[in-house]
């Protein structure tokens, strides 16, 4: 965010000195602001010591003069959404992870043959590895959308004093309309009835997910060994029947909204793998 944060202010210096309005360049000269102290000023106030304060957590930006007329409220607002979606994809990458590392775990901690067990292990694989495989996609999804949208961003600033650039106000428009693009990327738009239905599913997704990692992870705990976390009462067996529904609805919706709406198709592509993409 800081890196973000330091290119668009430096954007704004220098699109701000070419524009038409002389007042605002000679406002913007005149205060010679320090761009790595305004971008610390700018930063979180504490920081997060895991992913699940981070989601949580709520950035409050004090956005000095003359820098807070592109980056208001407004502004904020939008970026705090983004960033909690974000922090909850990165959470249950964190989980993943974790599930990973108990399963490699109990892989090495088996000294007995017992063809029972290393059949349940070998299922919990598969099961970590199918969640996983959702997870990686969005993951690459999120990263795609973002470099596209800043590329885009940077792309059609005018930043020499021939360009014929409408000053600090049509920087502002831009700004948000970038950082509208982005939240409808990432289905946080109401307004499309569509890509609400996308955003329902999306969560139960992360929340499935999160569920079926926490079970993963529990396994380490556990003192009868993996006897029975197949069985038909289990809730890791419950969850993955969830996972399985959830993915099925998910994929139906991002094609039902494709046709309007192609990053969906985008993203589906990537969920089943299909996706060959060079944004």
């Amino acid at each position: 965010y800081n890196t973000v944060t330091e290119a668009l202010v430096q954007s704004a210096h220098q699109v701000s000195f070419s524009a038409a309005n002389t007042k605002e360049a000679e406002l913007l000269a005149s205060l010679n602001l320090d761009l790595s102290l305004l971008v610390q000023r700018m930063s979180c106030p504490t920081a997060c010591r895991n992913t699940l304060e981070a989601e949580e957590s709520v950035l409050a930006m004090q956005v000095p003069s003359p820098v807070s007329s592109i980056i208001d409220n407004d502004a904020i607002a939008k970026y705090n959404a983004l960033r909690s979606f974000i922090m909850r994809h990165l959470r249950v990458e964190e989980q993943m992870k974790q599930a990973w590392r108990v399963l490699v775990r109990l892989d090495r901690g088996q000294t007995n043959n017992d063809d029972s067990e290393q059949d349940a292990l070998r299922r919990l694989h598969v099961i970590r590895s199918e969640v996983g495989s959702s997870c990686s996609a969005l993951s690459q999804y999120i990263k795609l959308t973002l470099q596209a949208s800043w590329q885009a961003f940077v792309k059609v600033l005018p930043l020499d004093s021939s360009s014929d650039f409408g000053g600090l106000q049509q920087l502002y428009e831009m700004h948000h309309s970038n950082l509208d693009q982005v939240l409808t990327s990432f289905f946080l738009s109401d307004c499309n009835p569509g890509l609400a239905r996308v955003s329902f599913h999306l969560d139960e997704f992360y929340a499935i997910s999160r569920a079926l990692f926490d079970e993963l992870i529990s396994l380490h705990a556990r003192t009868d060994g993996l006897a029975g976390v197949e069985g038909g009462s289990c809730s890791l067996s419950r969850l993955l029947s969830r996972y399985c529904e959830n993915r099925r609805v998910l994929d139906r919706s991002l094609r039902m909204a494709a046709s309007a709406n192609p990053f969906c198709g985008d993203l589906l592509r990537m969920l089943t793998g299909t996706a060959d993409v060079a944004w």
